[in-house]
């Protein structure tokens, strides 16, 4: 019994001595080591980490690290939107910032749709995306409180369309989007297939085939899909291919 206890403080003291040294050699040797090594280093300060679901998008995490009591801490949400962290001047994104700097030049938003090649709901997501950020609630109050931003980031800004999806640049042609909605639906001639596939909401399927038939001239998306056919040489791109109009 005596050599059983003398042997769990041996153990207690050794593993006391080796969370010692990782704690004070942590600061200089973090940022050199890898993913592995980080996780070999927790293991040793950290006795056990769990998340725990409390609400709606709500979490708590309680975290025991050897030798110290727990510490529980409630996380605001799973999302970091939603943690309220990201919502200030300083994080409007750029393309945001790019809309906000458009209307404080005077544009209004048909004529920056125009101008990006965009659908009505996506300039809407964009607007809203920005007064819900800055808890404002016009655009006129949003651009008032991002002015310095714009006046100091103009010059870097996307104020011309550029690409949203995948990264691509824009063309005079279809978007990404509307072509991969256009070719999902001459495969399944189903809104709520395409939709489904894509993660986007049925309506939304709806406004990109609009501007698929619209870019491509045709009164009808059966034409427009005879047509984009004839221009891809009868073959279609399979998901994530895109074939050059």
């Amino acid at each position: 019994m005596v050599n059983l206890q003398l042997s769990d403080e041996s153990h207690r003291l050794s593993l006391l001595a080796e969370v010692e040294r990782a704690v004070t050699q942590l600061p200089e040797l973090w940022e050199e080591m890898n993913a592995e090594e980080r996780r070999h280093v927790l293991r040793q300060v950290i006795e056990y980490c769990y998340v725990e679901p409390t609400d709606f998008r709500k979490h708590r995490v309680r975290v025991k690290f050897h030798f110290l009591p727990e510490v529980v801490e409630e996380l605001p949400a799973s999302k970091s939107r939603m943690t309220g962290l990201f919502d200030d001047v300083a994080h409007l994104t750029p393309r945001e910032l790019a809309y906000l700097t458009l209307r404080a030049d005077g544009l209004t938003d048909s004529e920056i749709r125009d101008r990006w090649q965009v659908t009505t709901q996506a300039l809407y997501s964009l607007r809203k995306s920005a007064m819900k950020r800055l808890q404002a609630d016009t655009v006129e109050e949003v651009i008032h409180l991002a002015k310095g931003r714009i006046e100091k980031e103009r010059d870097e800004l996307p104020l011309e369309a550029t690409g949203w999806h995948n990264g691509r640049p824009k063309s005079k042609g279809l978007r990404p989007r509307s072509e991969e909605a256009l070719v999902r639906y001459m495969q399944d001639r189903d809104h709520q297939k395409v939709a489904q596939a894509m993660g986007i909401a049925p309506h939304s399927v709806k406004c990109l085939l609009w501007h698929a038939r619209h870019t491509l001239g045709c009164d009808n998306v059966e034409d427009a899909s005879e047509h984009y056919l004839e221009l891809k040489g009868g073959r279609l791109p399979s998901y994530g291919e895109r074939l050059p109009l």
